[in-house]
């Protein structure tokens, strides 16, 4: 009887195999379905075609091994070896693979929905097609190659992509969440509606960046460029752009809530509806920008150049403006209670057409206060 007679019998009997070995085996196209696998060598073997789903596989060996074709949907790897192993045009939907070395994985996104990577380090991985509802985490990515290929509810939580190939990629609904982007270069991707968390972008160049409906939380862009972007709608609550240059750039809808400013330059840029609360401005250069209904409300923009700037409809109401230039500015229906303000420069600005102060507002705030005293 043949080593392949014998994987038969074995799997009829009982659907299971522990510690066999099967090396330098023709088993292309075997039906391993609803089987558990564990501590089998499969080395040099020719497992192209075979079937693999919804089985388990654990502390397995598939060294120098042909997976090309492979079906194994529903399938959980652990802890399994793959060194110089054709991995290729596997079906890996709704798959779990954990604690594994892949190298020039060839993964096609139409195989991969619903999958499930952790603790795996792809090298030299190529990917390509639509990817969807994919999860990636504690992975090793770097180098990735994802070349005009499409992401759609894809998650990367603690990965490292570092100089990984995106460009002419679409992500949306993408979430990178502490993940490391250094040296990826997305200002030639497509990015709708993606969350970056945690991410460091710090010293780069995404001149002319387009980015619709996306947040950035507590990401660091300190001295970045991002002139001449487009990124109208998305969220930078909490993130560090301290000095970072986004003038020009069309950024209405945004929310700067927390976020640290200081000295950013957002000159001539479009800022209409942003949201600055509790902002750090200090010495930031707002100057010659639309900032019609910007809300300010509790922003500290010590020695900021808002010269020639839209403030109409804008609420400053108990922002710091000591040392700034609020100088030939529109002013019409703003919010101006509570400010502080000293040496401020309003030269040239009618404070007479913003809102008459709110008293009432202040008297019931001021009373408010005093009963928590």
């Amino acid at each position: 009887m043949g080593l392949r007679d014998d994987v038969r019998k074995k799997l009829a009997m009982t659907k299971t195999l522990v510690n066999d070995q099967f090396w330098n085996q023709d088993l292309r196209g075997e039906d391993f379905t609803n089987c558990a696998l564990v501590g089998v060598g499969f080395n040099g073997s020719d497992l192209s075609e075979a079937n693999f789903t919804s089985s388990q596989i654990a502390n397995c060996s598939f060294r120098d091994c042909n997976l090309q074709g492979v079906k194994a949907v529903s399938t959980q790897w652990h802890d399994n070896h793959f060194e110089n192993a054709i991995f290729r045009d596997i079906d890996l939907r709704g798959a779990q693979i954990n604690q594994a070395v892949i190298a020039n994985a060839i993964f096609e996104g139409n195989k991969t929905s619903y999958s499930i990577f952790h603790d795996v380090k792809l090298e030299k991985a190529q990917f390509s097609g639509n990817f969807f509802s994919t999860i990636m985490s504690n992975c090793n990515i770097d180098g990735i190659n994802a070349k005009n290929s499409n992401f759609e509810r894809f998650a990367f939580q603690k990965c490292s992509l570092r100089a990984g190939d995106f460009s002419g990629v679409s992500l949306k609904e993408v979430s990178f969440l502490e993940s490391n982007l250094t040296e990826v270069d997305i200002t030639k991707s497509k990015i709708e509606r993606v969350l970056f968390h945690t991410i460091d972008f710090s010293n780069r160049n995404f001149s002319g960046i387009n980015v619709k409906m996306s947040q950035f939380l507590e990401c660091d862009f300190s001295e970045s460029i991002l002139d001449h972007a487009d990124m109208a709608g998305c969220g930078f609550l909490k993130c560090n752009l301290e000095f970072a240059v986004l003038s020009d750039s069309k950024l209405d809808g945004c929310n700067f809530g927390q976020a640290k400013l200081q000295g950013a330059n957002f000159s001539a840029a479009s800022l209409k509806n942003t949201l600055w609360g509790e902002a750090d401005l200090t010495n930031a250069d707002l100057s010659n920008c639309d900032i019609e209904a910007g809300f300010f409300e509790g922003a500290k923009l010590v020695g900021g150049d808002l010269t020639d700037s839209n403030l109409a409809y804008a609420n400053l109401t108990s922002a710091d403006v000591t040392e700034s230039k609020i100088i030939n500015c529109g002013l019409y229906m703003a919010k101006l209670d509570r400010l502080t303000e000293e040496n401020t420069d309003w030269r040239g600005s009618n404070r007479r057409h913003a809102q008459k102060e709110d008293k009432k507002r202040i008297e019931a705030e001021d009373w408010t206060t005093s009963l928590r005293i």
